[in-house]
């Protein structure tokens, strides 16, 4: 359940940094599917390329800069169109599109569930992610929420999942600030503020970007690989255990459920 890439020692930690979609959050569970379909749509055929060829690409494009703000994935499939010859569109329209279509599909029918009773919020929370910020909490742990899923969309889903007692106003999601609301910026000015550094500092996240931050600042990195379906309970999705592998992460779960455990093996007494 807790398997360990590369040796590490135990932390008295201070702060803990968790991305938001797919690290503790399942309400835009699917949104990969929906953002491939909108980069085949648009990216180009150059010639001999096969169809495989065409599909690993705008995969990698995807998982690469996942965790990223999602109009770094939209300026990534109008740079590619462009170097295929053909005059892209803004990428804010192609991110407006993807916006529109994900909340179409998922988002909007899951946020009324959620905000109505109709769905409990442990349907689209990762499997013992409370329990586990529970236990953070009593331990003295600052937990910081940071994503690259916009800021008003973060604070409106976090709320859903009753996520506003272990974060607080320590949530942050992405601006029309690039910079000043990457992860790197935020992990680091929050480390600043309270005098911390990497080594009082676990970070979690499903995402290449956080996760190779996190490591190199020297933070404990924590690789979420959910397969996300079933509340990922206890299954690896094996794409993104060997993209957080390649990033950094020094430990690999699917999910929270071992709480006690994954506590006694990050945690210095």
């Amino acid at each position: 359940m807790i398997e360990t890439i590369k040796p590490f020692e135990k932390r008295k930690l201070s702060h803990a940094f968790f991305d938001f979609d797919g690290t503790l959050s399942l309400i835009r569970r699917g949104w990969q599917p929906i953002m491939f379909d909108l980069f085949l749509r648009y990216l180009p055929v150059i010639p001999g390329e096969t169809d495989e060829q065409r599909k690993a690409l705008a995969l990698n494009d995807i998982t690469e800069l996942t965790g990223k703000q999602t109009i770094y994935q939209m300026m990534r499939l109008a740079s590619r169109i462009r170097e295929r010859g053909d005059q892209p569109r803004a990428p804010e329209e192609y991110k407006a599109e993807y916006l529109s279509n994900l909340k179409l599909l998922t988002v909007d029918n899951r946020r009324v569930h959620l905000a109505s009773g109709m769905s409990d919020r442990s349907e689209f929370l990762l499997c013992g992610a409370i329990d586990f910020l529970e236990a953070l909490l009593d331990a003295g742990v600052e937990m910081i929420l940071f994503s690259g899923t916009d800021h008003g969309d973060v604070l409106e889903e976090a709320d859903l999942l009753g996520l506003g007692p272990y974060f607080a106003d320590r949530m942050f999601g992405a601006t029309p600030d690039l910079e000043g609301s990457s992860k790197r910026v935020i992990l680091q000015r929050i480390l600043a503020e309270w005098d911390a550094d990497g080594e009082t500092t676990v970070v979690f996240g499903d995402g290449y970007v956080e996760i190779e931050e996190a490591s190199r600042i020297g933070a404990l990195a924590v690789g979420i690989a959910s397969s996300e379906d079933h509340n990922g309970e206890h299954r690896i999705d094996a794409w993104k255990r060997v993209r957080l592998v390649e990033a950094g992460a020094s430990i690999i779960i699917a999910d929270f459920s071992e709480t006690g455990e994954l506590l006694r093996t990050i945690l210095k007494p």
